[in-house]
């Protein structure tokens, strides 16, 4: 009987916290009936209420028979100052931890709520964003095919930041091709090149230098994949594949660096879209 009577006072100071000190400090808790209509209304409201799965699946715990044993076996000395105080440490402990729990979750240092808060925080920009460098040859400008690369850039949801159309130099692309100056279709390379106006870019994003590698296919547009753009505007040449892009970050900050040499050229901004694009 003062087991039950123990274990109810438990509960009750857990979900009603403030009913919990009258009843003891008056000693109704010894009158009070697991079978009475008052402990029944408390037992109904508490276990029908919102209480979360958590809280339902500790109290079960301490329902067990052995912990309820463990709890309620002691000497008849000490029985009635445990019958008393123990629900109040519990129900202290309880407490602290709930505002300990509280106090890290309003702080957003509670790990169980890490990803909760992440899919709803969005900041100014995704962590770890690159850049790269992309030009359309020209080759691709000739067959207007402008449009369409910066549309599945800005559709992947990468951020253009600066733009060129220009007619470079044979002596600015053998600097941008220097690393190629050894093989012998390099002066046919340059030679292209410089037969028309390109289009030179810079777009920022996450993992942008490794997904443009895959947006573009492969350097033989013969091998490159339907759903690439060598692969899906008809480049079969080598020297005619339609787009460069960065192989690296590194790469990327040099070719950045060489055409567009001011900084004034680099534009930074935050699309409004990035809140759809990007979580933290």
């Amino acid at each position: 009987m003062h087991s039950k009577k123990w274990m109810l006072g438990m509960e009750m100071y857990i979900l009603c916290p403030w009913i919990l000190p009258t009843i003891f400090v008056r000693g109704t808790v010894r009158d009070a009936s697991p079978t009475s209509p008052f402990t029944r209304s408390i037992r109904k409201m508490a276990f029908r209420s919102k209480v979360s799965p958590f809280v339902r699946s500790s109290l079960s715990v301490f329902r067990s028979p052995i912990v309820r044993r463990t709890l309620t076996s002691q000497s008849k000395e000490s029985a009635s100052y445990f019958r008393f105080a123990g629900p109040f440490v519990i129900g202290a402990t309880a407490a602290g931890a709930g505002l300990f729990a509280a106090s890290r979750l309003y702080n957003n240092n509670f790990t169980f709520f890490e990803n909760v808060h992440a899919a709803t925080k969005v900041e100014n920009k995704p962590d770890k964003t690159e850049r790269t460098f992309i030009m359309v040859k020209p080759d691709g400008v000739q067959r207007g095919l402008i449009g369409d690369i910066i549309k599945r850039f800005e559709q992947k949801g990468f951020k253009l930041v600066a733009m060129k159309f220009m007619q470079a130099s044979e002596e600015h692309l053998r600097q941008h091709y220097a690393d190629l100056s050894n093989l012998p279709f390099f002066p046919g390379l340059v030679k292209h090149m410089a037969s028309g106006p390109v289009v030179a870019m810079v777009w920022e994003g996450l993992g942008v230098v490794k997904t443009g590698r895959v947006m573009l296919g492969e350097t033989d547009p013969a091998k490159s994949k339907p759903g690439t753009i060598r692969g899906d505007y008809f480049s079969f040449l080598l020297c005619r594949n339609i787009i460069h892009g960065s192989d690296s970050v590194e790469s990327a900050e040099k070719e950045i660096a060489l055409w567009f040499s001011k900084k004034e050229e680099l534009v930074d901004w935050t699309p409004a879209a990035y809140k759809y694009v990007y979580e933290k």
